[in-house]
């Protein structure tokens, strides 16, 4: 499930994005947990990590929001390798 989420959201940004900078971006990107409304979004390195927290935050977010009816109440990142 958490894959199939995951999966459905990276469509939707793929839209926003363009090519070259999804590709780097989200490469190796993963939805590690998601409970209490929490979605925990598990990047390969802390470069990744920060970038996506500044730059991408908000399309993130708000294409969760979209999946999941406005169920996301909070995305957190992590770096997990």
């Amino acid at each position: 499930m958490l894959d199939e989420l995951w999966q459905t959201t990276l469509a939707e940004l793929e839209l926003l994005i363009s090519k070259a900078n999804f590709t780097t971006w989200f490469k190796n990107t993963y939805i590690s947990n998601y409970e209490n409304n929490i979605v925990v979004v598990a990047t390969p390195n802390a470069f990744t990590k920060a970038w996506l927290e500044k730059k991408y935050h908000p399309q993130i977010f708000k294409a969760l929001n979209n999946i999941t009816n406005n169920d996301i109440k909070k995305v957190d990142y992590i770096v997990e390798t």
